[in-house]
């Protein structure tokens, strides 16, 4: 049998072989390397990111941290020779033998490297900034020099050592890039703890509102997640180590590894406590920049913090520049030598180099690569990854150990849908949540007295020659439900039953859906905002009231189709289009206590075509307006009266008995483990309507897949209201129209 092992096969194809001199390294080497990886620009900010934390869970995360991240490193290096004979030497080698040769690049790559530019990137920053610091302390009589040029200086340094070839080659910088790390870093505490307390310590929440708060905790994870790196190196690091089946190279890695990590927490731990401990929630983002004597050390400092900067860009490089050119080489046919790393490599130099004087955004830069790059890479693909092939026993401490972070960091997806929807004149473009739940149409507006992060640039009404605030007297101003005055000037508030708020000053301004435009819409421009509205800039209300998107434009009808949550595709908002003669038509109800809510006729529910003995008044809105059913495309899982809900579960459980059963998760009780079935068979959920119509609701929008292990649930929940809700889950793959003329909401499956 021919091994297809990426140590078996010949260097010109950019794969290693074991008698190639990069299999050579000792273990201190690893020591060393990953030193340099770990013990960056970040260890500076732990005390910023304390001052968001506070005591108690500040020492919490960096404690967990370095915990987890310990075990995930172990779970790399056992990871690299999980294959007798195989040894994966780089991260997608590993990625694409767990997830298979296709899938396995896009879910590990992207991370990758968005770690690995990402903090050159950071670096190239940290290291002009550091520069110019040192500069300034020197010769505080020279004329003073822009950081971009710092940055450039610092640039030039890397166009000559990106030319040495391998993780061998740069051992010597990686060493004194760690000993500068563990120097600087020493200065950083020590400093600290000679400064001694500044007056009036303070040791509050460095937060400002309620939203400023939970955006900046985030942001100081995204650092402490920056500060525990190494992992998406470890594996290439591992390969520079030669490996036998009696000396396999993961023992030697290890002890590396445990070596580094014990250098990592006298450096980390000191620096987090010392400087909140002295400088409290005044602390900056580099905590060198509040110590200002005496002035030698730390000018001394800042040069240590250049020195590993330096060695810590060629670590993160080095595997993309193997990636980089074994790309050219297999595309172009160019051959290996050093005309390639000369035009591959300064063209990285320089690429990274660009984006570092473009976004000189040090603090900014660190949250961001930190939650976006080192979570997934540090604490939940290695977990995933060992899961997949190592497959430990369901339920073991190792099954729990590894499943913890997965389920932490994928807890964050959402249960809304987005329209792209043009503001003001021109249009800006901005993702709406779509809400037939509400009325009031926002976004959120510059200035900001308070906002959440969104993916779309903030609306700035300067730029919008359509923007007109609504003055107090106005219809419009008039309908709100809560409502000010200020200067003749109309405020609006709206909350939501989750917590989620918006304020801000009411205007008209025109939306473009598509190509069309409509002028003189009622928007509310929010500059106080705070929820979960997933990076979206806003909502679009399309409810039933009369400052909804479709009551403003005079609407007839409009339709929408939610597309599965796992494609990729998308679908159409449509207005004024009517019902197709297959729609399953059920009339739609107002209720004259609440015009907001679209409510539906139900009158039953069917499992396997026999009815659930639920009274037909459960589903009915009674005098006071209480009750009754609606369908609302911004709650996710179908709510239902608790007694209603208990009568369904039992018959849908009654007809599974069949399958294996599991224990319940959040609001999902009734589950159920197919990790060992094939296809399955399941009793069909119908929503039932007046008139006979029946929606039969494919078994994919009612038993929904928990986690990759093959865990299903059964996709409602109860509710201890009186309303119910179809929520946008059972509305999947569903066009979903409303007849607002002639009061019907019809149904079409497989329209989208």
């Amino acid at each position: 049998m021919v091994s297809t092992s990426p140590s078996k096969e010949d260097r010109s194809t950019g794969k290693w072989t074991e008698g190639d001199p990069a299999r050579r390294a000792k273990w201190w080497y690893s020591t060393f390397h990953a030193v340099t990886a770990m013990i960056g620009a970040g260890v500076l900010s732990l005390p910023y990111a304390m001052a968001y934390l506070g005591w108690g869970p500040g020492i919490m995360v960096l404690a967990l941290s370095w915990c987890m991240t310990l075990n995930t490193m172990w779970q790399m290096i056992q990871l690299h020779e999980c294959v007798p004979g195989t040894r994966f030497d780089r991260y997608i080698d590993l990625g694409r033998h767990a997830f298979g040769p296709k899938l396995g690049p896009w879910i590990v790559l992207p991370q990758q490297l968005i770690v690995q530019v990402g903090c050159d990137i950071v670096y190239m920053v940290t290291g002009g900034k550091c520069l110019k610091k040192f500069m300034e302390m020197t010769c505080a009589s020279c004329t003073p020099i822009r950081q971009s040029y710092w940055i450039l200086i610092f640039g030039g340094i890397h166009f000559f050592l990106s030319q040495l070839p391998n993780f061998n080659s740069v051992a010597g910088v990686s060493l004194a890039a760690a000993v500068m790390s563990l120097s600087y870093s020493t200065i950083a505490w020590v400093g600290s703890l000679a400064h001694g307390q500044i007056d009036n310590v303070s040791y509050a929440y460095k937060s400002t509102s309620s939203a400023d708060y939970m955006f900046r905790v985030f942001n100081a994870l995204g650092e402490i997640s920056f500060a525990f790196a190494g992992h998406a190196v470890v594996l290439e690091i591992q390969a520079t180590i030669p490996s036998t089946p009696e000396k396999p190279s993961k023992i030697p890695m290890w002890k590396g590894a445990l070596g580094a990590y014990f250098i990592n927490a006298i450096c980390y731990f000191p620096v987090a406590l010392i400087g909140y401990w002295a400088f409290g929630q005044d602390v900056e983002d580099n905590v060198l920049t509040d110590l200002k004597r005496p002035a030698w050390l730390i000018a001394s400092a800042n040069l240590m913090v250049v020195v590993h900067v330096i060695g810590s860009y060629q670590v993160y490089a080095m595997p993309v520049f193997d990636m980089v050119e074994r790309l050219v080489m297999k595309r172009f046919n160019f051959p290996p030598g050093i005309a390639l790393r000369l035009v591959t490599r300064s063209a990285y130099v320089a690429f990274t180099l660009f984006a570092g004087v473009t976004f000189p955004f040090f603090g900014d830069l660190l949250g961001f690569f930190g939650g976006f790059g080192f979570a997934p890479t540090s604490y939940f693909l290695p977990c995933v990854m060992w899961l997949i092939i190592k497959k430990p026993k369901r339920f073991s401490t190792k099954w729990f150990i590894n499943w913890s972070p997965i389920i932490s960091g994928a807890s964050q997806g959402s249960g809304e849908y987005f329209s792209r929807v043009g503001i003001g004149k021109p249009p800006i473009q901005a993702y709406l949540i779509l809400d037939t739940g509400s009325d009031v149409n926002w976004v959120q507006c510059a200035p900001c007295a308070d906002c959440y992060q969104q993916s779309d640039p903030i609306f700035e009404p300067a730029s919008s020659a359509s923007f007109s605030p609504l003055s107090c007297n106005t219809r419009q101003c008039r309908s709100l439900d809560v409502s000010e005055c200020r200067n003749d000037t109309c405020l609006y508030e709206v909350s939501y039953g989750d917590g989620s708020y918006t304020v801000g000053d009411f205007v008209t301004e025109t939306i473009t859906l598509g190509s069309a435009s409509v002028n003189n819409v009622a928007i509310g421009c929010g500059h106080n905002n705070e929820g979960l509205f997933v990076g979206a800039a806003g909502l679009l209300g399309l409810g039933g009231g009369s400052l909804s998107f479709p009551s403003q434009i005079d609407a007839t009808s409009f339709s929408y189709c939610l597309v599965d949550r796992d494609s990729d595709s998308a679908s159409t908002l449509e207005f004024n289009s009517t019902l197709p003669p297959n729609a399953v038509a059920a009339p739609l109800l107002r209720n004259h206590h609440l015009d907001t809510f679209y409510y539906v006729g139900l009158t039953g529910l069917s499992v396997g075509g026999e009815l659930v003995s639920v009274p037909e008044s459960a589903f009915q809105i009674d005098e006071s307006g209480n009750g009754g059913v609606i369908v609302d495309s911004g709650t996710a899982i179908t709510r239902l009266q608790t007694d209603v809900y208990n009568s369904l579960r039992d018959a849908f459980v009654k007809r599974t008995t069949d399958l294996p059963s599991t224990d319940g998760i959040a609001l999902f009780d009734t589950c159920y483990d197919l990790s060992s079935r094939g296809n399955v068979e399941v009793p069909t959920v119908s929503f039932h309507f007046p008139d006979g119509k029946v929606l039969p609701l494919p078994a994919k929008n009612y038993l929904v897949p928990l986690d990759s292990e093959g865990t299903f649930c059964f996709a409602f929940a109860p509710t201890a209201s009186s309303l119910s809700i179809i929520g946008n889950v059972q509305q999947q793959g569903t066009r979903v129209g409303y007849d607002l003329v002639n009061s019907l909401v019809g149904f079409v499956p497989d329209k989208c």
